[in-house]
């Protein structure tokens, strides 16, 4: 089983999640397509969402995946910039 990313070292962090991301970053920008087709926005709010997510990966679960975990994300950041465009 994977190890935990809050008892990782940063860096041994940083890595996992850089691999994780890059994996999974076609799937994260096709699902914030899905709600906000203009591409350059969507674009715009997929970094917004792998900062997030850099920020709270120590409370990524490894037993879940890591692409429906940063959709969650990507989701209330777009929620969030339809809300205040």
């Amino acid at each position: 089983m994977d190890q935990s990313p809050a008892s990782m070292t940063r860096d041994d962090a940083y890595q996992r999640f850089t691999t994780l991301l890059v994996s999974n970053q076609p799937a994260i920008l096709g699902f914030i397509r899905t709600l906000l087709p203009q591409s350059s926005e969507a674009e715009d709010l997929l970094q917004k969402t792998c900062l997030i997510a850099w920020q709270k990966f120590d409370q990524f679960d490894p037993a879940t995946k890591f692409s429906t975990w940063a959709c969650q994300i990507a989701y209330f950041e777009v929620k969030n910039y339809l809300r205040t465009r």
